[in-house]
C-alpha cells in the first residue's frame, strides 16, 4: 500500500495496519514453525523486493526478482507462493472486519469514508 502521512490516515486505517502487521507477525512464525527460517528467509526476501519495485521499477532490480523466484527449487516455490495467498487471505479477513465493526458502531457515512480511503489506496498502488 502506498505510504502516506500521518495525518492523512484515518483512525480505522491506523488499526487496520496494525491488524494486518499483527497478523503478517503471526505468519511469519508459523512459516518458521512448519517450514524452518530458510522459507521465512525466502518469503522476505520476495516480499522485500516486490515493494522496492512497487516503489520504483528498476529493469535489473525486476530481472533478480524473477531469478529470484526462478531459482527457488520447486518444493520451495510452492510454499513461498501459499504463503503470500495465506497472508493474503489474512488481508482480506482483517479489511471484512473492520468494514463490519465500521458499519455496525458508526454511521453509515462513516462506513462510506471507510471505503473511500480503501479506494483510495488501491487507486495509488
Amino acid at each position: 500500500m502506498t505510504e502516506t502521512t500521518v495525518g492523512q490516515r484515518s483512525p480505522s486505517n491506523h488499526l487496520l495496519r496494525r491488524d494486518v502487521r499483527f497478523l503478517g507477525n503471526i505468519l511469519g512464525e508459523v512459516l518458521v514453525h512448519q517450514g524452518g527460517r530458510e522459507l521465512l528467509e525466502h518469503v522476505e526476501k520476495i516480499r522485500e523486493m516486490s515493494k522496492a519495485l512497487r516503489a520504483e521499477y528498476l529493469p535489473e532490480l525486476y530481472e533478480g526478482f524473477i531469478q529470484n523466484v526462478r531459482g527457488l527449487e520447486p518444493g520451495i516455490r510452492h510454499q513461498v507462493i501459499r504463503a503470500f495467498a495465506i497472508y493474503f487471505q489474512l488481508v482480506n479477513i482483517a479489511e471484512q472486519n473492520h468494514l463490519s465493526v465500521a458499519n455496525a458502531t458508526t454511521s453509515v457515512p462513516r462506513a462510506k469514508e471507510f471505503n473511500r480511503d480503501r479506494s483510495r489506496a488501491s487507486c495509488k498502488r
